[in-house]
Parts: C-alpha cells; structure tokens; sequence
C-alpha cells in the first residue's frame, strides 16, 4: 500500500488527484476495471476522436452533444477545478450553458479532479451534503398532492 501510495502521489502532477488514498484505490478501481466493459472505452476513445460525446451502437452515430440544449430537466453538474479529462471551464460552457432548463446548478469543487469524485473519501465530506441538498430541495418539488379517494 505505501508503494502504491508513492505512485499515486507521484501520478498526482499528471493526473491532478491529490486525494486518493491507497487502499480505496485497490479496492474500488480493481472492481471498476474489472467490471468496465470494453464497450464503454471503445465509446470514450471514438468520443475523443470526434471532440463530442458520441454513442457507441448503432449507425449512423448519435452526437448527444448536438443535443444539449433539448435538455430541459432540473439538472445538478458537478466539476473538479483539478480534473484533466472534463476540465471543468470547457464542461461549463460547452454543455451546462447550452443546457436550456431554467432549475440548473453548477457546482465547482476546485480541489478535485476526475477519478476523485467516484472513489477519494473526502467526496462523502466535500461533496456528497450538496448532492443530498439537491435532491431534497427537488423532491419536495416534484412530491404529488394526495390523491383524492
């Protein structure tokens, strides 16, 4: 663990994570890379390629980020200020501003980067209470009136 610890670190200047910790990493990315189908690469690689969010079945291909503005829900984005792959300027204006939904929020939590969302333990004390917040505020919103019997 200490020398995975010491990679991760090191990796840190790359990647912009500064708050995995070893044995989180073990455990939950061994189980997410063991279970990643090679379909969801294949759909990050093409994205990339093309420089849009592009589906992976069927032809002719599907640009979802075409499409952004036909969003029209309530909508909680989340961004790291540290994250290299959906670097949170460019997630801002290339699809939460193009969103037309008049219930959107962008919350920015510059001490994290990509990977740190779904595995670092500081998410649950950082990030997490917003989420929640969110989807309270929310559901009391959508809640149906009795119905009437």
């Amino acid at each position: 663990m200490r020398t995975m610890q010491t990679l991760l670190n090191l990796s840190s200047a790359v990647t912009g994570a500064i708050n995995h910790r070893a044995e989180v990493i073990h455990l939950g990315r061994r189980m997410v890379l063991d279970r990643m189908q090679a379909g969801a690469l294949r759909q990050f690689a093409k994205g990339v390629r093309a420089g849009a969010w592009v589906s992976d079945t069927g032809l002719p291909d599907v640009v979802y980020s075409d499409h952004y503005e036909r969003i029209a829900l309530p909508a909680l984005c989340l961004a790291g200020g540290r994250d290299r792959i959906a670097n949170a300027t460019v997630m801002k204006q290339a699809f939460f501003e193009r969103m037309r939904s008049a219930d959107k929020q962008f919350l920015l939590f510059e001490s994290l980067s990509h990977g740190e969302f779904g595995v670092a333990p500081i998410t649950c004390e950082l990030v997490y209470p917003h989420i929640l917040e969110w989807l309270r505020a929310h559901a009391e919103r959508c809640e149906a009136p009795p119905v009437a019997s």
